[in-house]
């Protein structure tokens, strides 16, 4: 039955077999690697491997490499390559003594500042080969056996070069203004991402130390960068005037007051989470977060650029707080957070509700907010408006109480002082029949408020 079944179905069998062979026969070439000796061969290779180019042509080598690949006629290669639609990038390293050199190069195609640690060269053509050399001879010879180079065409290797050299590449300097940064000695203006947070902070501890006249510093927590107070006071014995917006809490404000005898200092009240660093009115670090990649970190000497956040940073530090008045918040907050452990321990049986800076309508519908609000069993869901005083804010909180102690219906508003109250504001709180409670102990204004009539 199968040989029937075959024979009824040969042609069909016959042309699945053509197409199985024809599949199996298609070539797959390995990757090929070669070992070139001597810059007279490996200069021949060079241009050759331009000639055959048809999309790219990625170069990184030296200027003396290239000054010697100009007797060789590299130019004139580059020209055809250039006709024949192809992209040109050459990476080396500008100096002053040698820019010269680069001129004729710098007509015909882009050409970028890259600091090489040690005399390397590699070539990528296309997706198709590569040339590197990791050890080169730099005296001028065309004949020196030395310059040894790697060929190949591992694809593999070429892609991950090719994104190496992309990489470097877009954070490059142009040569014009690398040219320029040598002739006149002003820094090229730039502006670059930075994708690790560690690196943007260590850019952070330079920049602080490089400081010459001026530093602005907006940072959440100086801890997070690990900067010591010593290296801002550092920046200061050096006549640089520093001034910090930070976050203030009762775990560092006793430092902060402290390092606020060396440098200026305020609280940052701004709810936006940026973090910058304005380094003698020509350079910046910013931090701000993104929610898919985490943070977005830029350094930049664009003069537009840095003024614009300058301005900014002066709108922030106009708003902010000096250490004093966060010191009598903190110390307000604390207190805040003792009575209402107290109220939620003792006061189940006279509190219906224990709100933390909460807001109560008035007859008019507007809104007013206190420090703490209560509200009590009896009198009947009585709404007791509490807030927390110093002695140069008394007088005036008394003022505001007064006048609108009528709009709250159902409402007592208390004013509570450690320090005490002036005759003077005792008889006009009376007046109006605003509640005082002058103790330095919690537990006994607690006591004081939970036994009210």
């Amino acid at each position: 039955n199968q040989l029937d079944n075959m024979e009824k179905n040969e042609n069909n069998i016959i042309e699945e077999w053509t197409n199985l062979v024809t599949t199996n026969n298609q070539k797959f070439e390995e990757p090929r690697f070669r070992i070139y000796q001597g810059r007279q061969d490996i200069y021949d290779l060079i241009l050759q491997m331009c000639d055959r180019a048809s999309n790219i042509i990625y170069l990184v080598t030296t200027l003396n490499d290239l000054t010697r690949l100009s007797y060789m006629g590299l130019e004139e290669h580059f020209i055809r390559s250039l006709k024949r639609g192809v992209k040109i990038h050459v990476l080396t390293d500008i100096q002053k003594e040698n820019m010269s050199d680069l001129e004729s190069y710098i007509s015909v195609i882009q050409v970028k500042h890259l600091k090489l640690p040690t005399p390397i060269r590699f070539l990528i053509i296309d997706e198709k080969e590569t040339l590197t050399t990791t050890s080169m001879d730099e005296s001028m010879s065309l004949r020196t056996e030395t310059d040894v180079g790697l060929w190949t065409n591992s694809t593999n290797f070429i892609v991950a070069l090719r994104i190496f050299y992309e990489s470097v590449w877009d954070l490059s300097i142009e040569s014009d203004a690398r040219i320029n940064f040598l002739k006149t000695g002003r820094i090229p203006e730039t502006f670059r991402t930075i994708n690790d947070i560690e690196e943007g902070y260590r850019i952070i501890r330079e920049m602080i130390k490089k400081s010459v006249n001026k530093l602005d510093i907006m940072i959440n927590d100086l801890r997070n960068v690990t900067l010591s107070y010593q290296d801002l006071e550092e920046a200061t014995e050096k006549g640089v005037k520093v001034r910090l917006l930070t976050h203030v809490d009762e775990f560092n404000i006793e430092n902060l007051e402290l390092l606020s005898k060396k440098i200026d200092i305020k609280e940052n009240l701004s709810e936006v989470d940026l973090e910058l660093v304005y380094k003698d009115e020509e350079e910046l670090l910013r931090i701000y977060p993104l929610q898919e990649t985490g943070r977005n970190i830029i350094w930049s000497n664009i003069i537009q650029h840095v003024e614009t956040m300058g301005i900014l940073y002066e709108d922030y530090w106009e708003r902010g707080l000096n250490l004093e008045e966060s010191k009598v918040i903190i110390e307000k907050n604390k207190i805040i957070s003792m009575l209402i452990k107290i109220f939620k321990d003792k006061g189940k049986e006279v509190f219906t509700k224990i709100n933390r800076n909460d807001k109560i309508k008035s007859i008019e519908g507007i809104e007013y907010k206190f420090d703490l609000m209560i509200t009590r069993i009896k009198p009947s869901n009585q709404i007791l408006c509490i807030e927390i005083t110093n002695e140069a804010e008394a007088f005036n909180k008394i003022l505001k109480f007064s006048t609108i102690k009528n709009e709250l219906s159902n409402a007592k508003l208390i004013l509570i002082s450690l320090k005490g109250f002036r005759d003077d504001e005792k008889k006009l709180a009376d007046l109006y029949g605003i509640q005082l409670i002058q103790n330095s102990n919690i537990s006994q204004i607690s006591e004081i408020i939970l036994n009210l009539k």
